[in-house]
């Protein structure tokens, strides 16, 4: 209010300066013709009331577009930009009010802006696929994305547990100049750690980034093992094709000699040189594995059809929901084959139990094979390359099968039982239809 009465006195000021020339000389004009003196008093007083009058028409006039500009002006310093000053002439007012107009208009485009990236921001933080999670200064979590919420699987999240008791404090102290390999309770791989730190209303805080690199190392570990293979069988299939040919050969050729020992001696050079060349192309399938067909498939009449094509009574289906499964029906059913066998030639013929199971996870649906079995004895080599234990085995079996999987977008993972022999084998689908 005091502000106002300043200003009306300085204007009302500036207005008596301007009209008191023309009231001074409105009395001594009126003089001058020699009109009585109560019409001089009568009209100098309405002189005065004219001017007093125009001088607060003018006043509220001019007060009401400024107290109009001041409360937009008021409204856009709280934030609220979406009134603008409404003007009639292209005059200093007009300008005036244009360039509050401009003012309003650059602040609600900051403020879209301002709301847009944080949006945008946590769209990209939970759809990345890499676990985030912040931890206050008493190690204690405050914030953790999906990915970080799917590496633990704790009922309740993550958020107020201790980082210390889940292992993170321990992780993030190894060594990080390359990956580490580290199994968290709903998954295990090898993870790329980095961990950055900031400030949040003045407190430090310290943010976790968990990568699984698996896949991409394997690729790459796919890739030259790829390369590998194809000079290899190139080089040895040089070799073999001639030392086969010429062994039949020499054997036709020295039948009449009627020596035994060199009849044995050439048909095992030509049977071990043709079995190794069979040897070479079975690695084919790993370099030449088609995209798979995806189509809508039930998970039980994939597991049934399996079973009923190695008929044996040592497997057994448990009962599980209904699930749909957008895969390639020939080629899971040659990984579930494959898996089946295995099982079943690590358990006994008598007592020998191989369960097959599924269920929904939090992401996706995940299909065990549980044997009581010997267990595996190196873990470490199951997806190498030319490594079996079997007398027979190519060493390819679990490879291919793992390519098969991850080509569908699914996880691979084999453990020995905890509580008893044998060993689970998981399979983690992502993709799912119902």
């Amino acid at each position: 209010m005091k502000e106002n009465k300043s200003f009306f006195s300085q204007f009302f000021l500036v207005q008596t300066l301007l009209a008191a020339p023309g009231l001074i000389m409105l009395p001594w004009l009126l003089w001058s013709y020699a009109i009585p003196a109560p019409l001089i008093v009568i009209a100098t007083l309405l002189g005065v009331g004219i001017a007093l009058l125009l001088s607060r028409s003018v006043y509220q006039t001019l007060s009401k577009r400024l107290n109009s500009y001041s409360n937009l002006m008021y409204s856009i310093a709280r934030g609220d930009c979406t009134h603008r000053a409404r003007y009639q002439y292209d005059d200093e007012m007009g300008n005036f009010a244009e360039a509050i107009n401009e003012l309003a208009d650059r602040i609600h485009h900051q403020q879209m802006v301002e709301q847009s990236t944080p949006l945008l921001l946590r769209k990209v933080v939970k759809n990345i696929n890499v676990a985030i999670i912040a931890v206050d200064g008493k190690q204690q979590i405050t914030w953790a994305n999906p990915q970080a919420e799917l590496l633990f699987s704790l009922p309740e999240g993550l958020v107020g547990e201790s980082s210390v008791q889940l292992g993170l404090d321990t992780l993030f102290k190894q060594n990080r100049r390359s990956p580490v390999d580290y199994a968290f309770p709903a998954k295990r791989g090898r993870w790329q750690l980095v961990d950055e730190y900031y400030y949040d209303q003045g407190k430090r805080q310290q943010l976790f980034f968990i990568t699984d690199v698996s896949l991409l190392l394997r690729e790459e570990e796919l890739k030259a093992w790829k390369n590998l293979l194809r000079v290899l069988s190139h080089e040895i299939n040089n070799s073999l094709t001639p030392i086969a040919t010429i062994s039949d050969f020499l054997r036709t050729e020295t039948a009449p000699l009627g020596d035994e020992d060199l009849q044995e001696g050439l048909t095992l050079i030509s049977q071990r040189a043709k079995g190794l060349e069979a040897f070479i192309k079975s690695y084919r399938h790993v370099t030449h594995l088609p995209a798979p067909n995806k189509a809508d498939v039930q998970l039980e009449s994939l597991v049934s059809g399996c079973m009923a094509l190695l008929a044996d009574k040592r497997i057994r289906l448990v009962t599980s929901p209904s699930v749909a499964l957008m895969l390639d029906r020939v080629q899971i059913e040659q990984v579930i084959i494959n898996l089946l066998k295995n099982a079943l030639e690590a358990v006994c013929k008598q007592q020998g139990v191989v369960t097959v199971s599924w269920n929904k996870v939090t992401n996706g649906t995940e299909l065990l094979i549980v044997d009581n079995g010997c267990g595996i004895s190196n873990p470490d080599n199951l997806f190498v390359p030319f490594y079996s234990t079997k007398k027979q085995g190519s060493g390819i079996g679990l490879l291919l099968c793992r390519q098969v999987l991850e080509a569908h977008h699914a996880c691979l993972s084999l453990q020995n039982n905890t509580d008893e022999l044998g060993v689970t084998v998981r399979i983690l689908f992502a993709e799912s239809v119902s």
